[in-house]
């Protein structure tokens, strides 16, 4: 008995002798090729490697990774980036800790439970991975890179957390492909919080169905914090498929606390949501430069508090079943939206506040889109609000339209709409207009609709300089209307004062006049706009022809004019350039010019108004009679 057990001891002395800082695996070669220390498989090499030290696969085989043998810091790898494993990684027992996986394909996946300090997974080829369930809280450094698996129905990476186990640490997933989908998701249970506090980078994947970090909830109620900086940048993904984001779902409740950072993706759909769950915050928001189908940052039973931005994407029509969009929700949102700068004219804008008041700084500014929407379904909308810039192309039912709208008895604070080209503007607000409001500028192809159903509010809507090519209607706010282009009839409804004095309606004879656009008789309209043109000579057979709308029929010159309108220039005898003028502060020109000793005649027309010049212009002259030579003394050229 004595003899046997001290054959064991030097046996387990002599295992811990041979512990080396490099040990080598080959299959069936027994010398490992001359290498040294060589073992038949994996397991072994783990078994006699030191802490720290590295485990390289010198052959192709059948083999597994089962155990981590308490050993911290180790690297398993091939010695080329091809080396094949008929097996996988299956470490379900202790925690691995520090450990590094590079340069090997496993046939059979990976499962790594619990990890303490660090994991890193690099050039590996293998069929699926899941990193956990943790059964304790981690805040390990965990690295996947350039990792491939194939785009089989399993191709996942996934972290996950057993319920009431907290994710933090760093997660960094970047440079895989032909993946099915990446999970992030730490699970809740009752009365234990399920957090996700890791700073998480998703780059530069080809990932089908896309990355989720998700709180989650199978059935029990149960809260989970999302905290860490998020980052989803130049990933690829399916256009049908490719839905991704930040999102508490099921019963699953929280915040999303952590700035979430979308850029350069290529994708289906983009969601920041709490809208499948009880509810939970959204703070802040950067979502730059993707081709998206749609955009859905959204907070329900609880405050979007931002800053959200969503700037410089493409938003086009993958044939998804859900509409093509962007929109940012609160249940309120008490925080500042920016929403510019987006192509692809396929889009429905909205900023969306639910429940209360909402408040912040909201802007909707240079967008190519289809609709538009500034909209409080739960009150009144604070302000400030600016919606400029904005290019709707023509549209058939539902048409290409900006609606500014509060209910539940909401007042409208403070605002622009300014600079925008579409097909209808409709204020819906269901109190008053709380503090002034500017309407200028835009281009109105069909018409124009200005609502307030409340007690007439202490603010003022200022509407000028637009050209609206149609209806507009009036009805419940302070209004001066002046400098615009009425194309079509304008209503105003009792109740609330309208100046609509100094508008262009289509003629200079006035508004009701034949030719000229008709407007509702108590509405105070007089004096108006006339078009007026005057032939500035630079020769005996050219001249530059002015125009405007800067006088108005009582003969006076308002300050302020920006009256917009597209004149029509032509000539009996010459050329004209350019025939057709877009007024700038309510005036214009365009060269002229024609034959010697013809006299042309010279008209300008804008809508049913057409004002002529007809004369010539002389040549210059000596206005003392003698050829003194001094030219402070000339006439300049006249026309007559």
């Amino acid at each position: 008995m004595v003899s046997w057990l001290a054959g064991l001891a030097c046996m387990l002395l002599a295992t811990v002798l041979e512990a080396a800082p490099q040990v080598y695996v080959h299959h069936t070669d027994g010398t490992c090729g001359g290498l040294s220390p060589c073992y038949p498989n994996i397991d072994q090499g783990v078994q006699n490697v030191d802490n720290g030290g590295e485990v390289i696969v010198l052959s192709n085989g059948a083999d597994a990774v089962l155990q981590n043998r308490g050993k911290t810091g180790l690297t398993i790898r091939g010695d080329v980036p091809t080396r094949t494993i008929t097996g996988g990684v299956n470490i379900t027992g202790g925690t691995t800790t520090g450990w590094e996986f590079r340069d090997l394909i496993f046939t059979a996946g990976m499962l790594v439970k619990n990890i303490a300090t660090s994991l890193t997974i690099e050039n590996l080829t293998t069929t699926g991975m899941q990193i956990g369930s943790f059964t304790q809280d981690t805040n390990a450094a965990i690295v996947v890179r350039n990792v491939t698996m194939g785009g089989n129905p399993q191709a996942l990476i996934s972290i996950i957390s057993d319920p009431g186990v907290d994710i933090g640490g760093s997660i960094t997933i970047e440079d895989c492909n032909d993946l099915r989908a990446i999970n992030i998701i730490s699970l809740v249970a009752v009365g234990d919080p399920a957090d996700i506090t890791a700073n998480v980078t998703i780059a530069r994947n080809d990932v089908s169905h896309g990355p989720r970090i998700i709180v989650n909830s199978n059935g029990p109620v149960g809260t989970g914090e999302i905290s860490g900086t998020i980052r989803f940048e130049e990933n690829t993904m399916s256009p049908s498929n490719g839905k991704f984001g930040v999102s508490h779902n099921g019963n699953a409740s929280g915040p999303i606390t952590g700035h979430v950072i979308v850029r350069d993706n290529d994708a289906a759909w983009l969601a920041v949501v709490s809208t499948n769950s009880l509810g939970g915050s959204i703070g802040q928001v950067t979502v730059e430069r993707n081709i998206l189908h749609a955009v859905e940052i959204s907070s329900r039973d609880a405050p979007l508090f931002g800053p959200i931005l969503v700037d410089d994407n493409e938003i086009v029509d993958r044939g998804l079943v859900e509409p093509v969009r962007i929109q940012v929700d609160g249940e309120p949102i008490l925080g500042n939206v920016t929403i510019t700068d987006t192509t692809g004219s396929a889009a429905f804008i909205a900023v969306q506040n639910f429940d209360t008041n909402g408040s912040g700084t909201w802007q909707v500014v240079d967008n190519d889109a289809l609709r538009l929407a500034v909209d409080s379904t739960g009150g009144s909308i604070a302000g400030p609000i600016t919606v400029s810039g904005n290019v709707l192309p023509p549209a058939n039912a539902p048409n290409s339209s900006l609606t500014v709208r509060t209910l539940a008895g909401g007042d409208l604070g403070p605002g622009l709409i300014s600079d925008n080209v579409l097909d209808t503007i409709q204020f819906g607000v269901d109190g008053s207009l709380a503090a002034n409001f500017r309407t200028t500028a835009n281009v109105v192809r069909e018409n124009a609709s200005f609502i307030a159903s409340g007690a007439v509010g202490p603010g003022l809507h200022m509407v000028d300089g637009n050209d609206i090519d149609g209806p507009t209607y009036f009805d419940g706010m302070t209004t001066d209307a002046s400098f615009n282009r009425f194309g079509g009839f304008v209503t105003r409804v009792a109740g609330a004062f309208v100046d609509a004095t100094n508008n262009w309606w289509g003629c200079n004879e006035g508004p009701g006049e034949p030719g000229c656009e008709s407007s509702t008789p108590s509405l105070p309209s007089d004096p108006w706009l006339v078009l007026r043109n005057q032939m500035l000579c630079t020769s005996v057979s050219s001249g530059t022809i002015a125009f405007d709308l800067l006088e108005a029929s009582n003969g006076t010159q308002p300050a302020g004019n920006n009256t917009p309108g597209l004149v029509d220039v032509s000539t009996t005898i010459g050329t004209v350039m350019p025939a057709s003028v877009a007024l700038v502060g309510g005036a214009g020109q365009s060269q002229v010019d024609w034959p010697d000793a013809t006299m042309p005649t010279v008209s300008t027309q804008l809508d049913s108004e057409v004002v002529e010049w007809s004369g010539e212009c002389q040549e210059l002259i000596f206005s003392d009679g003698f050829e003194s030579g001094d030219t402070t003394l000339w006439s300049t050229s006249q026309g007559r």
